[in-house]
This record gives C-alpha cells, structure tokens and sequence, in this order.
C-alpha cells in the first residue's frame, strides 16, 4: 500500500474568499501562492475539488454548466453566506476572477496541476457526487443548486413522504448516472490529472431514501441488494474508462479514490457495498471520514479487513474542527491533528487526509494557515514526537447502540441509566498509542456528563479494568449554534455573547472545551436549564426555527470529571479499541432529564517534558 498524506481543497470557497474577497487577484502567480500555500510540507497529494455537480464545474465545460459563465447578478435571493445578495457577491466577483485568468490564457485547474508538478506531488481532481448541501427544496431562485435538476425535477431525492424535489440527485436513475459521467470523462479528458477521488460523504445521500438520520439517506437492506450493484457497476465503468486513457496517453494507472462514512455500516446503509468497489472497481484507496468533522473514532482496522488482500490503502480524514455543532470547537490546534494522526497510525492507516484545512471560519478570527500541522501527521513518527490532544466524540448517527442525542455540543454520547436498575454503561474509542514502550505518558484524562448536577451521585469510573480516581467540578460553557464567515467575508474577531472565543492570535481553545464553573449564585438557573429537555431548551428552538433573539446561542450545563492520572499505569490505556466504563447510583429527587457522557479528551506527552 502507497503513503499518501492528502490535501482536498475546495475550490470554489478558496476562489471566493481568497480570490475575490481578498483582493480579487487574476494574475497565475497569485493564484499559484494559494496552491503553494502546501510547499515543504508533508503534503503528497493534493486533491482540488473540480466539479461539485452541474452548477459547480470548474472548468471551459461543454457537458456541464460552467461556473465562470453563470449570471449570478440576474439572480434574486441571498448569497450561500445568507446576508449578500447574488449581485455583485463573492461568487459573482470569483466567475470574475476566473474569466480574467482565462483571458490571459491560465485555465485555473491547469495551473493547479502545473504547480503540483512543480511542488512534487500528485494532483488529484476531486469531484463531489451530490453536493448541493443537503436534502432540501429545490429552489429556482438560487444558482448554488443544480441547474440540471431544475430542468429535470423528476431526477431529484425527494424528502420520504412527500413528493417534492430537492437539491440532490437520484443516483438511481441512469440519466444521472449518464449526465455525471459525461462530464468526469471531459474533466480527465482535458487536463492531465493522476487521478481522481469522488466525494460521496458531500453529500451522503445516493438513492431515492427510506428514512433519514441527521444528512445521511438510508435504504433498507433489500433495495441495497437492488441498488448497490448499479452503482458499483458506474464505478466499474469509471476505472475502465481511467484505464484506457491512460494506456491511450502513455501514462501509468491513474489512481482511483474515494471518500465514504466514517464506518463501514454507515457506507453499506448509504448504498456503498466497499467490498465490490475495491475488488471490481479497482479502488487505489479509501477515506473514511466524519461529517465535516475530525473523528478520532474512525475504525480502520475495519476498513483494513475490508481491503484483504488488495492493494486498496485507507487514508483517514481529519478537519481543522473536531465538533461540527458548534464548528470550531479545538479549531486548527496542531497537537489535536497530530493526535488524529497518531490514532490513525497506530490503528493501521497507511496515511491520512485533510479536508478543508483552509477553513473560512479559522481566517474569520485570524488564525494563519497552519503549516507546522502538514508537516507533524506526515508519519507516525513525527505525530508521535508533538504533544497529542485527543478528543472523542460519538459521530456515528446510523447505526449506533444509542441514538444521538442533543447537537448543542456536538452528539453527546452514551446514555447513563440511573433507574430503575443503575447500569455500567460503556464510551468506547481508539487509541493509537502504547505507552509502555513510546517514551510518553498520560497527562491528562477527563470527560463530561452532562445534565448532572452536584447532588447527583458519585460516578463509579473504569478505563477498562482499571478502576479511576476522579475529581468532579461542575461547569458550564456558553454554545454557538453555527459558525460562518462574517457577511464581508473578511477576516475580524467575532463577538457574540460570552461564547468565550479568542480572536486567534494564540493556539488556545477558540472555545473553552472546560467550560466556567458555575457561581453560587447561578445554582438554582443551572437546575432550570438541566430540567429542560435539550430539544425544549428556547435556545434549541430558536436554532431549529430560526426564531428568537437567541439564534441558538445558549448554555450547556455538565459535570466535568478529572482523573487522577499519575495513579493510572501504561497498561491501562491499551492499543485500539479502549473502554471508558461509567456507572451513576442515584440521581437527585427531582431530576427530569437523562444523563449522558462524551467529550472525552486525553493527552499525552513525552517522558520528560515539562508539563
């Protein structure tokens, strides 16, 4: 299996906030800086996304619908931001951009690939297979949806139970398949890209759904019986096709890759059958991968077992976030992507991907981009050297022993059942790491319950066998429903609230992952807000309406248990899977609400190093 360590890049957000945004630049050389922001890194690849879907195709298309030549200003409505309006906003000025560029004769994908040559590292074209951003209504006001669709909404998902068209296509109907196909031929036809890798996590939506959990579509086993050799069969016809260009160009097997769910279930449920793709479709490699967000949990022993004996590779993927509600939760901390990597590693991956390391919200409080990062997930050793900030929580939201309960901070985790039989229940992650032969040591153990107040029991803690001393503090941490980038797409400190965030100039916590603690005098407001169900709570409902004053901001309210780590040996933490058991006897008299663990963090360093 090749190493790879992979950069995906999106063009259109780097063309409209770096390009337009930021000083409209139409020059190759300025263009080229962005490219290069990777060079002398550990950067082996870099995949730049190329066609999003028909509204999206980056590139002088005859097949699709080419982005640079779309009239956004005859458009009405607002702007993918929400505040600017489609005349003369960044997507408006980028097609600008890029028809200045390509009058003085630079094509922007061409000049992507001549600087990947120049920098020594594949370039991949990156294709999103069903990105229109979710299950949504098609709209006809908007040019951020696909144009295709709105002329054939009989291709469309439609939302179970209804009859309206949304933003996505059915990849069940040949037309899509034929239309997709089409342009992916023109793109490979046109430029001299060594490979492809189709992104079916934007969105993971490929047939007509059954029933749908957060923004995965979900078929039942029969119809996967009935569906997934279609789609394998498309992907066969697209390694056929990769392989005869090649043979016709003189050039070696272009490589093949794919984006896909964080665990193997979740891919199958979607219509994905991995097996068949990797084995028929010839696949060079996988990236299993969390919802726009870091998972450390990412089972890739799994996905190894899948790959048998091919010569298919799993490349992880990890986001400059690690919590996608709200998104910035450990934004861009290089020990939290050296730990991503060093779990990886140590778990079997032969290599990792970053997606979206540019991220807007990291320039919107004024972070730079973070090179020492590329180069420390380069190889388990150089992940290994750097301090490692682990931080877990549960993505998976079908199928799971636990329904995902609560976005406020992300999906909080494990029940804890207290009544009417007090149960040890189980959060179980993976750990890359052995600590009784790497030279390092546990620094830091903790997690969270949340909805539990001080009157509660003490909860018993194992870590597998190993029964934990434990402080308890009771805290709180004020919580931001989304993040986005400022209406002027420029880069300022964001001040909401007390949501607690620093304006960047230090790689600190843009949002304090502790939390306050709760003053004396906040007891009995702390009580009200654990008393209300998380779906009831007003901030939660203003976030699901878009109602309110509040726009979701609100507080979440938990204990936050330490453990005594110098009292935990080497042993206890074990390569792979590890179990964190938790058990609560008793809950106050009046309590309303169930409690639940996540968010645990762990940290290491080496032996020596000043704490």
């Amino acid at each position: 299996m090749k190493h790879r360590v992979i950069y995906n890049d999106d063009f259109r957000t780097i063309m409209s906030f770096d390009q337009a945004s930021f000083g409209e630049p139409s020059s190759v050389r300025e263009w080229r800086d962005l490219i290069e922001r990777v060079r002398g890194t550990g950067i082996t690849t870099y995949v730049m996304d190329s066609i999003e879907f028909d509204n999206k195709v980056y590139f002088a298309t005859e097949r699709g619908i080419d982005w640079a030549n779309i009239d956004f200003d005859s458009f009405a409505g607002t702007g993918a931001d929400g505040d600017t309006k489609w005349k003369g906003g960044d997507y408006s000025l980028a097609a600008r951009v890029m028809k200045e560029m390509r009058a003085d004769g630079h094509e922007p994908l061409q000049v992507f690939i001549e600087s990947c040559r120049d920098m020594g590292m594949e370039a991949i074209a990156g294709v999103r297979m069903n990105d229109c951003h979710g299950l949504q209504p098609l709209s006809t006001e908007s040019p951020d949806v696909s144009l295709f669709l709105k002329e054939h909404p009989e291709l469309a998902l439609r939302y179970p139970g209804t009859d309206v068209p949304s933003r996505l296509a059915d990849y069940g109907r040949q037309e899509v398949r034929d239309y997709r196909f089409g342009v992916i031929q023109e793109l490979l036809e046109t430029f001299d890209y060594d490979g492809i890798e189709l992104n079916w996590l934007r969105f993971p939506l490929l047939f007509q759904p059954d029933y749908i959990q957060g923004s995965y579509a979900y078929i039942t086993p029969d119809r996967f019986t009935e569906l997934a050799p279609i789609i394998t069969n498309w992907m066969c016809d697209i390694r056929a096709f990769m392989d005869e260009l090649a043979a016709k160009n003189g050039k070696p097997r272009m490589c093949f890759g794919v984006r896909v769910p964080e665990t193997p279930e979740i891919a199958r449920n979607i219509g994905i059958d991995l097996p068949a793709w990797i084995h028929e479709a010839g696949l060079d490699y996988i990236v299993p991968s969390a919802f726009h967000a870091t998972s450390f949990n990412i089972p890739v022993q799994q996905f190894k077992a899948i790959c048998g004996g091919s010569e298919c590779a799993v490349y992880p993927c990890m986001f400059p976030n690690v919590v996608h509600w709200p998104k910035t939760t450990r934004t861009y901390q290089t020990e939290v992507y050296a730990a991503a990597a060093q779990t990886y590693y140590g778990t079997g991956a032969d290599g990792v991907e970053v997606f979206n390391h540019f991220h807007p919200a990291c320039k919107t409080v004024g972070l730079p981009f973070n090179t020492e990062a590329l180069n420390v997930i380069a190889t388990p050793e150089s992940a290994a050297r750097h301090p490692l900030h682990h931080y877990y929580i549960p993505f998976s939201v079908e199928p799971v022993d636990e329904p995902a309960q609560g976005f406020t901070s992300g999906y909080r985790g494990t029940r804890i059942p207290v009544t009417p039989l007090a149960q040890r229940r189980k959060f179980e992650f993976y750990f890359g790491d052995n600590l009784t032969d790497s030279g390092r040591k546990l620094d830091l153990l903790r997690f969270k319950i949340f909805d539990m107040s001080p009157d509660d029991a003490m909860p018993s803690v194992f870590l597998n066998d190993v029964p934990l001393d434990v402080q308890l503090s009771w805290r709180q941490r004020y919580l931001y429903q989304h993040t986005h980038m400022p209406k002027s797409g420029m880069p300022q400190p964001i001040v909401w609230k007390k949501i607690g965030w620093y304006t960047g100039a230090r790689y600190e916590d843009l949002q304090q992952l502790a939390g306050e603690e709760i003053p004396d005098e906040e007891y009995q407001e702390a009580l009200k807000i654990i008393d209300t169900p998380t779906y009831q709570r007003p901030e939660m409902r203003a976030a699901a309406t878009g109602e309110g004053g509040e726009g979701g901001c609100g507080r979440d309210v938990f204990i936050l248990v330490d453990a005594e780590v110098s009292s935990i040996p080497p042993t206890a933490l074990r390569t792979g899977l590890n179990r964190l058991w938790v058990q609560v006897d008793r809950r106050r008299d009046d309590a309303r609400t169930d409690l639940y663990m996540g968010e645990v963090e762990i940290v290491t360093v080496r032996l020596g190093a000043p704490a």
